[in-house]
């Protein structure tokens, strides 16, 4: 195709030249030939600017412009220049130009007719499409991008048509249970949607059908392939255009498991609940000012706070005066972050004023938002404060009882001997002797200490008590005429015994003192007169007052009631009432020792004092002892006629030399021919050199070598029916410990005068 070729004719040269006009004013590149395709006609100048190449190459060689073409692409674009004659034809194929660059070509062939209808030329319009095919790619590229981020979405993207499902990502697809899209697209979506939830979706649809406009959120449950339902989140849906048709744009989220742990949460809440309302311990809530944000109903019980009163109280300042210093620097120290949590013992005021002694553990809170919160577990520790206190008054009764003990013995020897030498001097001087009033102040000072060790011993629980059985109306009834006489006529004494009342077992003598002790106490706490009360009953202690009263056994009491109107005890000072030597009276109005002694000896007899008291409500101590069931009321011994004597043979074994004399010399001066030995060991030999009869023992309980009871065993061996008396100046339970104190065995307590040990020898020897 040559521009030197033969002339086409007239008319064809000026269509040519028409053409050539057109071709050179426009972007495109213009080829024209024959209708062979062997010759190159023309080609315009924007040839060489797309193919990069000079026309004139294409000139010379027609299908040189081939030579370009991708290879990828030139076989295909061969094939169609061959389909060039008999039609036109379009393709799009690649260039790679000398720079290895590529270039998009679109490229329309188009044959031209002669007027006889014949085709004489071939025009074939190639335009860049480069940037065109770069856009579409970017394009394609977009909508894969699209599409990738809509299957990874981890929520569910679904298109439909009025509830026909056209598209859904991965995710919606997993929502109910299914893999491949195609078995989901044309699916009525009505069909996935709860029963329930149909008539509000069907609504929906036909809301956006009239408006147009998106409707708001709402949750749908959708049914799984598996048959369970699940909740979705639905967020607004919006009229999209999709494929060129209107559709509906849904976006959701499965909220199932959300609204599981939701449920979860509710029913731990309510959990929580329950048990900060029904918890046994009480529980407070405290912001960083330690303000109460909520407090449990045991706290509001345990405080006695009235109801709705707990939320905005500051517990810094409910914390008793003396413990607030050391529980603030905990608190500071929590709130700062030094520690999380800690525990403690504090005293609480209650609204009454009163102070209650709890156990404290507080933990620290700490909110996302940095706010600061502590929870405070509050346990009632007032009852265990109390029996705390039991045990240490115990204990510290026991330490002086101990002390008590171990001076005893000597002390009651050293007793027995001033009062004996006494009595016998007295016995030897007249009442006109100038030292008879100073022997009578000896003797006074000696039995004010025998009675002061008997105090002692008695607080402590270690006096040695008499026991039988005791009908305790009988010793009420006894005791009124000296108890009216002792209180006067201001005070109204009333007694008010239960018939038929059970018996128990105790020293009559002790239980009076008892009484006669609370009598006094509750006379002397009504200085203007009132009403005081006695009374006698039967109670039976249960579980809960074993469990509060360590030691202690189920089953009936009977019980002495004192009650008096006077002016009553606080808490602190109902505490300290039974320490030995504790007094709220005047100096010189009482040693401390009377209610100490009670308490000893209703202890010692294995029962309990209670006391109830309040201030200016007067005060109700209640003395209770086991109830025994069968036996009857024992009787005391008479005694004998005072200072009667005999002429029997008495063995006396003491190993305390001055008391040993003073026995001697007493028993000797009425008549009675004693033998004596300082120890077992001697008493042995003194009766291996005796001939003559033997009427008693009088011995002690505790000696170096052998023991009284042991010495008693091996002389009646040689004496068969032997009459035995034991003396000590030891407490009973050192007695006990011996294996002598026995309710039939004759005990002789030391420190004891003359008379007494000739009435008690009297009365075993005629026994």
């Amino acid at each position: 195709m040559s521009r030197a070729s033969g002339d086409p004719g007239g008319d064809e040269r000026t269509r040519d030249a028409h053409i050539r006009q057109i071709a050179e004013a426009i972007e495109q590149v213009f080829f024209l030939t024959d209708p062979h395709l062997t010759e190159m006609l023309y080609v315009s100048p924007a040839y060489e600017t797309v193919w990069g190449r000079s026309r004139e190459s294409v000139y010379a060689d027609p299908r040189s412009w081939l030579e370009r073409v991708h290879p990828a692409d030139r076989e295909r674009v061969s094939e169609r220049l061959h389909l060039q004659a008999r039609g036109g034809w379009e393709e799009e194929f690649r260039l790679r130009l000398d720079d290895g660059r590529e270039r998009w070509i679109r490229s329309r062939a188009f044959p031209i007719e002669g007027d006889d209808g014949d085709v004489v030329r071939v025009a074939t319009v190639a335009e860049d499409i480069t940037a065109l095919k770069r856009a579409q790619e970017a394009a394609t590229r977009s909508r894969e991008d699209l599409r990738e981020i809509l299957e990874r979405l981890p929520v569910a993207v679904v298109i439909h048509e009025q509830g026909r499902v056209l598209y859904a990502n991965r995710t919606g697809l997993a929502y109910a249970g299914e893999e491949d899209l195609d078995d989901v697209i044309g699916r009525d979506l009505l069909e996935l949607i709860h029963p329930e939830d149909v008539t509000r979706a069907q609504a929906r649809m036909r809301r956006m059908a009239e408006t147009g406009e998106p409707e708001p959120a709402a949750e749908m449950r959708l049914r799984h392939s598996s048959g369970e339902w699940r909740t979705l989140l639905s967020a607004p849906v919006r009229p999209i255009r999709f494929g060129g048709a209107s559709a509906y744009l849904v976006v959701g989220w499965d909220l199932t498991e959300h609204r599981r742990v939701e449920a979860a949460l509710a029913e731990s809440q309510q959990r929580y609940g329950r048990v900060f309302a029904s918890s046994g311990v009480g529980i407070l809530v405290m912001d960083e000012e330690t303000r109460i944000l909520d407090a449990n109903p045991a706290i509001i019980r345990l405080l006695r706070w009235p109801a709705d009163t707990a939320v905005g109280r500051r517990m810094r300042e409910l914390v008793h005066p003396e413990d607030r210093e050391s529980w603030l620097e905990l608190w500071t120290e929590l709130e700062s972050g030094g520690q999380e949590l800690y525990d403690r013992e504090v005293r609480l005021r209650r609204e009454d004023g009163s102070w209650a002694w709890c156990h404290e553990h507080v933990s620290a809170v700490r909110e996302a938002d940095g706010r600061f919160t502590a929870v405070s577990v509050i346990d009632d520790i007032s009852e265990q404060k109390r029996l705390e206190e039991q045990l240490r008054l115990s204990q510290r009764i026991e330490s002086i009882g101990r002390l008590a003990g171990g001076v005893a013995h000597d002390f009651n020897n050293i007793i027995t001997v001033i009062q004996g030498h006494t009595d016998l001097l007295l016995s030897d001087v007249g009442e006109r002797d100038g030292l008879y009033p100073d022997l009578l102040q000896i003797r006074a000072a000696a039995a004010r200490a025998a009675a002061l060790t008997r105090q002692l011993l008695a607080f402590s629980r270690r006096q040695v008590l008499q026991p039988r059985i005791v009908d305790l109306n009988t010793v009420m009834r006894g005791m009124e005429p000296m108890l009216r006489r002792l209180i006067g006529e201001d005070v109204d004494l009333r007694f008010e015994l239960s018939p038929d009342l059970g018996l128990v077992r105790a020293d009559p003598g002790q239980i009076e003192q008892v009484v006669l002790n609370l009598v006094v106490n509750a006379r002397d706490a009504m200085p203007r007169g009132g009403r005081l009360t006695v009374e006698t009953h039967e109670r039976h202690f249960g579980e809960s007052f074993v469990r509060t009263h360590p030691g202690s056994s189920e089953g009936p009491y009977v019980g002495v009631v004192v009650r008096d109107t006077g002016h009553g005890m606080d808490e602190d000072t109902v505490a300290l009432i039974f320490e030995p030597f504790f007094t709220t009276k005047e100096p010189g109005k009482g040693t401390g020792l009377g209610l100490a002694m009670s308490y000893g000896i209703v202890k010692q007899s294995g029962g309990y004092v209670l006391v109830e008291s309040e201030p200016d409500e007067g005060s109700t101590f209640s003395i209770y002892l086991p109830r025994i069931e069968e036996g009857k009321p024992g009787q005391a011994p008479e005694p004998a006629a005072q200072g009667d004597g005999g002429s029997e043979t008495i063995l006396l074994v003491e190993d305390e030399p001055m008391v040993r004399e003073l026995a001697r010399r007493a028993l000797q001066a009425r008549g009675y021919d004693v033998l004596t030995a300082q120890d077992g060991e001697a008493a042995l030999a003194v009766l291996d050199d005796h001939d003559g009869s033997l009427h008693l023992l009088l011995t002690d309980v505790v000696m170096p070598r052998m023991g009284g009871r042991e010495v008693a065993e091996r002389i009646r061996r040689r004496v068969p029916g032997l009459k035995v008396i034991f003396m000590s100046g030891y407490t009973d339970d050192a007695v006990v410990r011996h294996g002598v104190l026995e309710e039939s065995t004759p005990f002789l307590q030391k420190p004891f005068t003359p008379d007494e040990l000739a009435d008690k020898i009297r009365e075993v020897l005629d026994g």
